[in-house]
């Protein structure tokens, strides 16, 4: 399994190896999942691909790293000023977003499982107050999929970065 989240990232972290393990436990041991730093078995950014075409058997990660082959795939992620939680993972299991999901991924040839959330992003971070707009002129800030389509251009290289039009 490629992890998508560094080891030392936060509460992402636990998840990862906590999931590793319930796989071993709840097949008995038959099934040996081991778990892999990003990028130590393919580039983090083309699980997506490697799973689709079996070069890697599976990855934990966000499906919203892959908006520039679908912008669909922004759903899945952390939806800026997106519902809470709660709101989220109702309509995930009771309001057809699980059915879009694995629809979506099966067009690249992937069983996708949601095993986690990442809550919506509203803001950013910052080292001083923000008052204005003018506050934010020359600031850097990160953005994902649907943040990154209104934050400004996007890298060619940046598996979020959607396509243009």
């Amino acid at each position: 399994m490629g992890w998508a989240f560094p080891s030392n990232t936060g509460l992402l972290e636990p998840a990862q190896p906590r999931l590793v393990e319930i796989i071993r436990t709840m097949s008995g041991g038959s099934i040996d999942v081991r778990g892999f730093e990003p990028g130590a078995l393919v580039p983090a950014n083309q699980y997506l691909d490697a799973v689709g075409n079996g070069s890697l058997d599976m990855a934990f990660t966000v499906s919203e790293f892959w908006t520039g082959k679908d912008i669909a795939f922004a759903l899945y992620g952390a939806v800026p000023f997106g519902p809470e939680g709660g709101e989220y993972i109702a309509w995930i299991k009771h309001g057809g977003g699980e059915a879009l999901m694995k629809e979506l991924h099966a067009k690249y040839g992937v069983e996708v499982i949601p095993c986690g959330l990442i809550s919506p992003e509203a803001s950013g971070r910052f080292r001083k107050e923000i008052k204005s707009l003018d506050d934010l002129k020359g600031l850097k800030m990160r953005f994902l999929a649907l943040g990154a389509n209104v934050s400004g251009p996007k890298k060619p290289n940046q598996p979020w970065a959607t396509k243009p039009g």
